[in-house]
């Protein structure tokens, strides 16, 4: 597949060739930042003829496996030296299984370097990242990772208060969280408003029909005062006679 070759550039960098890895196409590719780091550093070199015009993907990974290893091999061996010999046996085994199981977790995850990244960011400054095993192939080979999304509290104080030390993905979940909160409540707002409608109608109604009955109480005692009078005055016209 032509997807996993890359072009090899040459450049001038800092008055020395250096060669340079380009993407066959766009999109994100960590793999190819990592390996021109090391490539301009002259950590690494490529393999065959100076002006082979192209890499393969696994041919990238082979070379940053390699370097993982040698780097790690070259801080035990300076750790030896020097921090483990100030720690107790405890610690400095704690210390070597560390370092193991980072390694182990970059070894795992070289391959997904080759397509993109995950990483969760957090916004408090440049190099605020929650700790990954992609995060620590970096970190193993002292490539500093940097992102632009900072809140500055000196320009939007209350965006970086409401953030904190959250990370993107903590955000996007006090997002949603926000979000069903805000439909939740309109909808029992709608559902209360409904309820008060109808019992609105419901209280005129009522209204109504004691309205009627009153009306017609009323009528009912008209009727029976008329009766009264006129049975009041055929009795005093019998009287008369």
């Amino acid at each position: 597949d032509d997807r996993d070759f890359f072009k090899v550039k040459r450049i001038d960098f800092l008055g020395a060739k250096r060669a340079i890895v380009c993407q066959n196409e766009n999109g994100p590719c960590p793999l190819i930042g990592i390996v021109n780091v090391l490539l301009l550093r002259n950590a690494v070199t490529l393999q065959g003829a100076p002006d082979r015009p192209e890499v393969s993907a696994q041919e990238l990974m082979s070379l940053v496996a390699a370097r993982i290893l040698d780097e790690n091999a070259r801080q035990e061996n300076d750790s030896s030296k020097g921090d483990f010999e100030a720690m107790d046996a405890e610690q400095a085994e704690a210390m070597r299984q560390n370092q193991e199981q980072n390694v182990s977790d970059a070894m795992a995850a070289l391959p997904s370097l080759a397509t993109g990244l995950d990483v969760n960011v957090r916004f408090r400054h440049a190099l605020d990242f929650e700790f990954t095993a992609e995060l620590a192939i970096f970190d193993l080979l002292d490539v500093t990772l940097c992102h632009a999304w900072v809140a500055d509290p000196a320009h939007h104080p209350e965006a970086a208060a409401a953030i904190g030390a959250r990370g993107y993905n903590q955000l996007m979940e006090r997002v949603i969280e926000l979000t069903c909160a805000a439909e939740e409540a309109e909808r029992n707002h709608a559902a209360s408003v409904e309820r008060d409608s109808v019992a609105a109608s419901v209280g005129a109604i009522d209204a109504n029909a004691g309205k009627m009955n009153r009306s017609r109480s009323e009528e009912e005692m008209v009727r029976r005062a008329m009766q009264l009078s006129l049975e009041e005055a055929g009795g005093n016209e019998e009287e008369g006679n």
